[in-house]
């Protein structure tokens, strides 16, 4: 159905979201006539519409669109006059701001009003003007807080520390949060005498502010006091601690001082659990940086952990309640409980605790009970906690203080000392001091013998990362199943990423496995297995597999196969095929990965058994392996890829194309944007959506001008109705008729086909076509005899040169030959070669008697039948040749890539080849860059004595391309002359079958070098049996 716009400006309800897709492309081209474009929507009667062509519009250069937006400021609703004031916000035309400026008082619409200021700022936060309106907005103590936010960043990024100083200070909380986020996005350092002014109105400050002002200050003040940032730390409460925290995370990469921020961060009281992993990472992320940015700061920051390790082991010993000193079970329950509190509780709940068991009188303590159990986080301690329940129905009033005396003891010092310690063992390890590793041990041995198993994990963690000896004994316990407990277990998985992998692989495979152990310890065992090498490790990639296909849960299949993917080979191959006849898609998906990141990487797959096998899950009831499959195959470069993606763009399965579009980005070219643009036309929401995804990559080099032209045809034709150009109302397919099952029918089985005969009759070779200029012309003016001398001297340097660089004729033409090279870079020096020796012989010779030629090459996939080449890749290489230049040489884009490295070449321009879309462009090679008659000399010299290592340089991959073999026989070997030409026969005839079936220079290189090797063992006996000596 024909869109068509009902009213003036008003587009038809069922083209809505294609005309919100189309506007939204035209985003980015911003130019005048895509700007007068945008321009007139802006006023469309649909609000969502409207709000995308002013997003659109919204670009610097678009100032004709600034009156337009005045007017709907004065006269549009108001989610549109928000839009527009955010749209001048981003055009940013200085001369806007007064008029806003007068709008502010005039417009009542409290969101419009918070976008104009937000407007202003952002254009001219220094203009007089707006740093007045900033000013008297802060001043106002009616006004609403969310103003004054955005006043005082505007303030803050003029740089008016002056009225600041005085405002901030009592403003409300959410203000003063802004304003010291707002320092540290800016960056500034002129705020340094700000910051210190506001040093004794800390203590008034909310507990968020506080956080952010205490992280300002340690990053912008350049002579922080110690005393007071000491303070600081000292008071901090878990609020305060996180806001820090989330302060500092957003500026971690412009830390100026690394042991400033070290040394706060190990200081940093205990709050929770959550803050404490939140320091954890934030010091994670800090020594990260430190090693990349400014390693030697490292040995100082060793020497701040160290210190503090000891400070606190110092502290701890003194007021440590041991369990040794337990007189009797009531004791060590007491003593329990108190760790408990302190490990686990926040203060305030402590506080209450004990103040519990401090009154006078009993009270019912169901109450407190119910609340401690809440803030408990693991099943363990709740178990654990209930054991001391009966401690809090006591109701002697002795045995009640007697308590609340251990938990004064235990809980009375802040921060938290065992939260510390464990951060700070932590540290220990990430900057591997290994000095400190006895000490370590002592603290390990400690906290077994006072059952702190957080420290105890801790400790064994830190061991393993110094790679410590002592830990491997203590890791028997872990391999002998004799540890439940599931912080240690945590702790001995986490840690054997550190250790020598034969030893500690084994038992994870077997905890693995095991049914007790739950799915969190079973993904750390996979994160564990994920960090070790295991390339080595042939018998784990079996057992992950069993992951995969066993009764694990969909992540931790997904985390065994992101492992195999990396480790696994070949060998697997047939194990992970039957993986894809599953009936689970995700099992399917996996393996598919799998395989395909196996081929990336180890040439003995059988990628065309695998190619085969996606073919046919391409035709899978689950649109989820469809189009990972389809996906693979483009991975693979599969030729069919393309023309299968092209008829799923056109299908009317709305839920396949929204699978697909989020993932074509990678594989978009000029044969599929146009069916691609055509989706625009569907009125499905999903797809849509999609779309605007993925235009800020695809509309930009070679696409832009033809994304622009449709975008404005669509809109043109009425908004989502026009075929996008160069698609056929069909599809481009011939028929096509829009059903999936029509595509699979129409492109599946036949590509499966045409893939067994590209397999069977095809290679990829570089084709090379040369001639005779003017040879008509020639011709006619020889005579005979002189002709074919003319003819013989080009076919003796030609075929000749071509034998020398190991290309094969495929046939001569009288005044042309047709050739073929394995390596690109063999038929690019020769033919510089023979341009080189009949300019040579030119300048030998008088003018009737000379000639010129022209070169062409291509490289590609070429069918070979019956000592002939067929394919595309044959005319392109033809159309090069006739497009040069005489004394010329073209070759393709194609084949320029594979050469550049080795020759220089010179651009020449694009030409237009007949059956091909696009043109193509074209580069001439010029020098040789290698000395390749010093690698053939080599070569031959080698004679298959060693093996050349391809995976080394540029130089090594040409001299396996430049390797010919030599059945020679020495004069020291006396054979009957018929036998030595069968030999000779033989041996040339099985050179000449390699070349054949050889899928590239590599392979024939192998199998050439074998038959030399062997040829040169046939001589070596030879020469033994008659008596001579090597």
């Amino acid at each position: 159905m024909k869109a068509a716009k009902t009213e003036k400006g008003q587009i038809a309800p069922d083209k809505k979201e294609s005309t919100i897709t189309i506007l939204s492309g035209l985003k980015r081209f911003p130019d005048k006539e895509i700007h007068s474009l945008l321009n007139k929507y802006i006023y469309n009667s649909d609000t969502d519409i409207s709000r995308a062509a002013i997003r659109a519009a919204a670009s610097e250069e678009n100032l004709g669109a600034v009156p337009h937006l005045y007017r709907l400021i004065e006269k549009a609703p108001l989610i549109q006059k928000i839009e527009a004031v955010k749209a001048l916000a981003l055009i940013k035309d200085h001369t806007s701001v007064e008029s806003l400026i007068k709008y502010f008082p005039i417009i009542e619409e409290i969101a419009v009003k918070r976008e104009i200021l937000r407007a202003v700022n952002s254009i001219a936060p220094s203009y007089d003007k707006v740093a007045e309106l900033n000013r008297s907005i802060l001043i106002d103590e009616g006004q609403d807080d969310y103003f004054k936010e955005i006043a005082v960043q505007g303030l803050v990024t003029a740089g008016d520390y002056s009225f600041l100083s005085y405002y901030v200070a009592y403003s409300a909380p959410s203000v003063q949060s802004t304003a010291f986020n707002k320092i540290l996005a800016d960056n500034s350092y002129s705020a340094s005498t700000f910051l210190t002014k506001l040093e004794s109105k800390t203590p008034e400050f909310a507990e968020t502010p506080l956080g952010m002002y205490f992280c300002a200050y340690v990053l912008i003040v350049r002579n922080p006091k110690n005393n007071f940032m000491m303070g600081l730390i000292q008071k901090a409460t878990t609020e305060t601690i996180s806001a820090f925290l989330g302060a500092l995370s957003g500026v971690l990469d412009r830390i100026p001082s690394v042991k400033k921020v070290f040394r706060t961060l190990l200081l940093m009281p205990y709050g929770d659990n959550d803050t404490e992993r939140l320091i954890g990472s934030v010091l994670t992320e800090v020594l990260v940086l430190t090693r990349q940015n400014s390693p030697q700061a490292f040995t100082e920051l060793t020497g701040l952990c160290s210190v503090h390790l000891d400070s606190l082991i110092t502290k701890i010993k003194k007021n440590h309640l041991s369990l040794k000193d337990a007189k009797g079970k009531e004791d060590l329950r007491v003593i329990l409980l108190a760790r408990l509190c302190d490990s686990s509780l926040p203060s305030d709940l402590i506080v209450k605790t004990q103040e519990f068991f401090k009154k006078a009188t009993w009270n019912s303590p169901k109450h407190l009970i119910e609340k401690i159990k809440g803030v408990l986080e693991s099943d363990e301690d709740i178990k654990q906690f209930e054991l001391y329940t009966p401690l809090f129905h006591e109701t002697d009033r002795k045995k009640r203080l007697y308590i609340y005396s251990m938990l004064k003891v235990v809980a009375g010092e802040s921060p938290a000392l065992f939260k510390r310690l464990n951060r700070v063992i932590k540290v220990v390890g990430w900057l591997e001091v290994k000095k400190l590793s006895k000490k370590i041990g002592e603290m390990l041995t400690f906290a077994r013998e006072e059952r702190m198993e957080v420290l105890e994990s801790t400790c064994l963690i830190t061991l393993s990362e110094l790679s410590s000896k002592s830990i491997l004994s203590d890791y028997n316990q872990f391999f002998n199943n004799e540890i439940k407990n599931h912080e240690l277990l945590t702790g001995y998985i986490f840690g054997a990423r550190y250790l020598p992998p034969g030893i500690v692989i084994p038992p994870l495979l077997d905890k693995l496995f095991e049914q007790e152990t739950d799915s969190n310890l079973k993904s750390m065992i996979l994160d564990t297995l994920k960090t070790i090498d295991l390339s080595r490790k042939t018998t784990v990639i079996p057992e992950l597999i069993r992951v995969i296909d066993g009764d694990f849960s969909p992540v931790l299949k997904g985390k065994a196969g992101e492992i195999i993917s990396l480790y696994g080979d070949s060998t697997i191959f047939n194990s992970m095929l039957d993986l894809t006849r599953k009936e689970d898609s995700r099992i399917k998906i996996i393996s598919i990965r799998i395989l395909r990141e196996i081929s990336k990487r180890d040439s003995d797959l059988p990628v065309d058994v695998f190619t085969n096998r996606l073919y046919m899950l391409l035709e899978d009831p689950e649109r989820v392996v469809r189009v990972e499959s389809l996906f693979t195959l483009f991975d693979l470069e599969d030729d069919y890829a393309v023309k299968i993606l092209r008829d799923w763009l056109g299908s009317d399965d709305t839920n396949l194309l929204v699978l697909i579009l989020p993932r074509i980005k990678g594989v978009i070219s000029k044969e599929i944007l146009p069916h691609l643009l055509r989706l625009i036309g569907s009125g499905h929401i999903g797809v849509q959506r999609a779309l605007r995804n993925i235009f800020p990559d695809i509309c930009r080099g070679e696409f832009l001008n033809e994304i622009r032209r449709t975008l404005i045809g669509y809109l043109d034709a009425g908004s989502g109705t026009a075929a996008a150009a160069g698609v056929k109302e069909d599809g481009g397919t011939g028929g096509y008729a829009g059903g999936e099952a029509r595509a699979e029918q129409s492109l599946i089985h036949h590509p499966k086909l045409e893939f067994k005969f590209r397999r069977e009759h095809s290679q990829v070779l570089t084709v090379f076509f040369i001639d005779i200029v003017g040879y008509t012309r020639w011709s006619t003016k020889l005579d005979m005899s002189s002709l074919m001398r003319l003819v013989k001297t080009f076919e003796k340097i030609v075929t000749g040169t071509i034998d020398r660089y190991n290309g094969r004729i495929i046939k001569k033409m009288g005044d042309g030959v047709l050739a073929t090279f394995k390596h690109p870079v063999n038929a690019a020096a020769a033919s510089i070669k023979i341009q080189e020796n009949i300019a040579g012989r030119n300048l030998y010779t008088v003018d009737n008697e000379r000639f010129y030629v022209r070169i062409g090459l291509h490289t590609g996939s070429v069918i070979r039948k019956d000592a002939d080449i067929y394919g595309d890749v044959v005319n392109i290489a033809s159309r090069m040749e006739t497009s040069a230049s005489p004394g010329e040489i073209l070759i393709t884009e194609v084949t320029y890539n594979q050469v550049k490295e080795y020759i220089k070449c010179r651009k020449v321009g694009k030409i237009k080849v007949k059956g091909v879309e696009e043109e193509l462009s074209t580069y001439s090679p010029e020098q040789i860059l290698v000395d390749v008659e010093k690698i053939i000399k080599d070569s031959r010299k080698n004679l298959g004595k060693t093996m050349i290592n391809s995976e080394g340089s540029p130089q090594n991959r040409l001299r396996e391309s430049l390797f010919s073999p030599s059945f020679h026989v020495p004069k020291s070997v006396t054979l009957e002359g018929q036998l030595v030409t069968h030999l000779k026969e033989l041996f040339l005839d099985m050179s000449k079958a390699g070349e054949e079936i050889a899928n590239d220079y590599h392979e024939e290189y192998v199998f050439k070098r074998y038959l030399q090797q062997k040829w040169n063992e046939m001589m070596m006996n030879f020469r033994e049996k008659k008596g001579y000596k090597t």
